[in-house]
């Protein structure tokens, strides 16, 4: 069955002038949610009327609908009433509002939100933040708080300030905690790992991101039981379903999930999912903890890829501490943990938990593997030095492997030193 799209002929017209191809004002229509054919209202002489889309024929007027198409003699028409519903003013207000216009985009966030097009508003409430990062009126909109020099969610608000969602309530961390501890017995628990991966498969088909977060928020409240049930969600082949995880995990205290998530991170591919562990990281309570599991991932992997993208976590977390802990590490390989009788080397990393080598173990360096960067002109050879390599990128300076001239160089500047701009890799 052929389906045929028609649009309001005052509104095609527009978007004919504005967009100068008439098939993208066709298609932005069909994209718009809810989106209808039904726009005019075709009243008859015998006093009926009926409703879809119009426009006229050398017979006189074809109306559309959803399932059929009829044409109207013109002298069986007595006045034709034409309508533009809201996905098409939407189009028309978009259309004459310039992407560089602070105030228009501002103006037509509000009109999407006050008419529940959310991804709608969160684009234009995006273009308004590119172009005036502090509009305080658009931030307050959009549901941002100001504190301590910068804009944060209101969730990121709360949870800074010891707060955990729980059942739809942000309550004290110790509050929230208890709440949990009590209540999830053995059968809650089935409960909330029912619940929680009912919510995580619908989370693949939810284009909103909106819905995303609240998706989010309503697992991170689930309790302790939760965690483990996201730890395997961030495995998912749906990014949706990877990025709802990530979220709910960033809001949850444990130290298991801030491992989790510096784990995922090494093997993230998607450069927005990427940048979202990044800043769940950065806002996550338990930041000694990331500290070291990061420059323990560091120094375990030989891959360049999964190094840059730690090197952009480090960039986005602008803990300070990172630097002493790379600085210790600057003389060292990359590093696997092989089972054998034999004590670890005098290589043992310093400043990594014990638990990176179990007892009966023992830690080897890591042969170099081929390059996977992509960059021809990046030698191999640096794979031996990843913390180096880290603190290159985070400084600006190069001392090599050279630790006495790191720790030189961090005595004499760790008080003004600044993080270099994240880039993702």
């Amino acid at each position: 069955m052929r389906l045929r799209f028609l649009i309001n002929p005052l509104l095609k017209t527009c978007l004919l002038d504005a967009c100068g191809c008439g098939w993208l004002a066709i298609c932005l229509v069909v994209a718009l949610p809810g989106a209808s054919l039904q726009a005019d209202i075709l009243h008859l002489n015998n006093g009926r009327f009926v409703e879809g889309a119009v426009e006229e024929v050398a017979e006189g007027y074809r109306l559309t609908t959803a399932t059929s198409s009829l044409i109207y003699k013109t002298e069986q028409v007595k006045r034709w009433e034409k309508k533009v519903l809201p996905e098409e003013e939407y189009l028309l207000r978009k259309a004459n509002t310039p992407a560089d216009d602070v105030d228009g985009n501002y103006i037509l966030a509000l009109w999407c939100k006050q008419r529940r097009f959310f991804k709608e508003a969160d684009y234009h409430f995006a273009q308004v933040f590119r172009l005036a990062p502090d509009h305080r009126e658009a931030r307050e909109a959009a549901g941002f708080v100001y504190k301590n020099g910068e804009w944060l969610t209101r969730s990121e608000s709360l949870r800074r300030q010891g707060y955990l969602p729980y059942k739809g309530k942000w309550l004290p961390k110790e509050e929230a905690l208890a709440l949990q501890d009590k209540e999830h017995t053995e059968q809650e628990r089935q409960e909330v790992v029912e619940s929680g991966w009912k919510i995580l498969k619908a989370a693949r088909k939810v284009k909103n991101g909106q819905t995303r977060i609240l998706m989010a928020e309503k697992l991170a409240g689930f309790g302790v039981h939760i965690n483990m049930v996201l730890i395997q969600a961030m495995n998912d082949p749906s990014p949706r379903t990877r990025e709802v995880a990530i979220r709910a995990l960033g809001m949850r205290p444990e130290n298991n999930c801030a491992e989790a998530l510096c784990r995922r991170l090494r093997n993230e591919f998607v450069p927005e999912l990427q940048e979202l562990l990044a800043a769940s990281l950065a806002g996550h309570q338990n930041r000694a903890v990331i500290c070291k599991r990061l420059v323990t991932s560091l120094l375990e992997t030989s891959s360049r890829k999964k190094r840059r993208r730690l090197v952009y976590a480090f960039q986005v977390i602008q803990d300070p501490r990172l630097i002493p802990m790379l600085i210790v590490n600057s003389e060292y390989t990359p590093v696997q943990i092989v089972q054998g009788d034999t004590p670890p080397p005098p290589r043992k990393m310093i400043e990594v938990p014990d638990e990176t080598a179990p007892e009966g173990w023992r830690l080897e360096p890591v042969e170099p593997q081929e390059d996977d960067s992509g960059d021809p002109d990046e030698p191999a050879s640096s794979v031996r030095y990843p913390a180096a390599e880290a603190l290159a990128v985070l400084t600006g300076m190069d001392f090599g492997n050279d630790r006495a001239a790191w720790e030189k160089w961090w005595q004499n500047n760790s008080k003004d030193f600044t993080f270099s701009e994240p880039k993702l890799p």
